[in-house]
């Protein structure tokens, strides 16, 4: 199976019906794009030979954690993924420098919003 062979130390985390690819890059983030954007290729490749044709590209984000991180344009299936400053993952808000303010704020409004409505 194509998913056992991730290249070049690139991360596979599956839960559900959810694919999270990560991979630390600091050495040279050109070629480690460069495998990103293989293995996605792969993948919709083995998502296709499946009949698996339901990668909702829309879903898909690209978080950059950390200062000094260069953008690469990044695709599935021809679709430009989206460079995000905030991701949500399991129902928590992680920002690009893993503060957790976010997931705080949002937790905040949620409570101040039930105090409004009750």
């Amino acid at each position: 199976m194509i998913l056992s062979h991730c290249l070049d130390k690139i991360v596979c985390e599956l839960y559900a019906d959810d694919l999270k690819l990560y991979r630390y890059m600091h050495i040279n983030p050109t070629h480690c794009a460069s495998n990103l954007q293989t293995f996605l290729d792969r993948l919709v490749l083995w998502s296709q030979t499946w009949q698996l044709n339901n990668i909702f590209y829309k879903k898909c984000a690209i978080l950059r954690i950390g200062n000094n991180i260069t953008d690469h344009v990044i695709s599935v299936a021809a679709n430009h993924v989206s460079n995000v400053d905030v991701v949500k993952d399991l129902g928590i808000l992680v920002d690009e420098f893993l503060t957790f303010s976010s997931h705080m704020s949002y937790c905040y409004s949620c409570i101040y919003q039930k105090q409004l409505d009750s």
